[in-house]
């Protein structure tokens, strides 16, 4: 098995703006969007433990009006990414450059939209690794991936409303990017949730633990998740976490990443985690 190691890796001067996360440099690239079609796997890279070729494509639904909010959010959570991912896979991964793809319809040179280094780059793609655009009718405005292969197989892409970008507080920053951390598992690592859903047969919120025979949460978890539980047979069962009572827990990101103390992936996937660094 290749040894991983832990340094930190090589600052690189890829350009400007920096954002400085953790323990990299991460650049972000604002061009327009272009006419070209989507970008490729190959695209996406990992040299030296940063991930380098990350396309962010922001839809034209998104209103020029909210501009500097989005990417002022953006620049925000992606720091939040990049740190967090640095600690979750253990000094293995983070964002080191990042490309932004601005929507066609914003007018770069209007007053309320003041956008430094922009470089007019008409082959920018249209579509990207992960999409900013309006609300999704099911997942709201929180980050999902669209997943057409199996396991260990890179995923589709990743989409999240706008609006979530635009938060007031560094926790509010810190919450979307554990969010976005658990949707990046799934797109480039190729896992899958480890919770259920609500009227789900196979894969339902609650089951009954057989020591105790009362209902818990169906997740991968470090220890004992609190929350309301409910028969899975009843319709509309569901569970929701309690956000206060569950500070015991560190694991996982892909059952309950919106717990502001989850922060790492549970071991299941620790080999299959460890093959996609290699393959970078």
């Amino acid at each position: 098995m290749a040894r991983h190691t832990k340094s930190q890796p090589p600052r690189r001067p890829l350009g400007s703006p920096r954002l400085w996360v953790g323990a990299a440099t991460v650049a972000m690239c604002l061009v327009l969007a272009g006419s070209s079609s989507g970008s490729s796997d190959g695209d996406l890279r990992l040299v030296d433990n940063g991930y380098e070729g990350l396309m962010v494509v922001i839809s034209d639904q998104i209103s020029e009006d909210h501009c500097n909010h989005v990417l002022h959010g953006l620049q925000s959570v992606l720091r939040e990414l990049s740190s967090q991912m640095w600690s979750a896979t253990g000094g293995r991964a983070s964002i080191r450059q990042v490309t932004v793809a601005l929507p066609r319809v914003w007018r770069t040179d209007a007053l309320g939209c003041s956008l430094k280094n922009l470089l007019p780059a008409s082959a920018a793609p249209e579509e990207g690794h992960i999409r900013i655009t309006t609300s999704h009718p099911v997942f709201g405005d929180r980050p999902w991936t669209q997943q057409t292969q199996g396991c260990g197989r890179q995923g589709d892409f990743i989409q999240m409303g706008g609006d979530l970008l635009r938060a007031a507080s560094n926790d509010s920053y810190a919450h979307s990017a554990r969010l976005l951390l658990a949707e990046w598992a799934k797109f480039r690592w190729g896992v899958f949730d480890e919770r259920g859903h609500a009227n789900d047969p196979l894969y339902p919120p609650t089951f009954r633990d057989p020591n105790t025979h009362q209902f818990a949460a169906t997740s991968c978890s470090d220890g004992v998740v609190k929350g309301d539980t409910c028969d899975p047979s009843q319709p509309g069962c569901t569970f929701s976490p309690q956000p206060y009572s569950n500070n015991h827990l560190s694991s996982s990101l892909l059952s309950f990443p919106e717990l502001p103390t989850v922060s790492f992936i549970i071991g299941l996937y620790k080999e299959s985690l460890a093959k996609s660094f290699r393959a970078g």
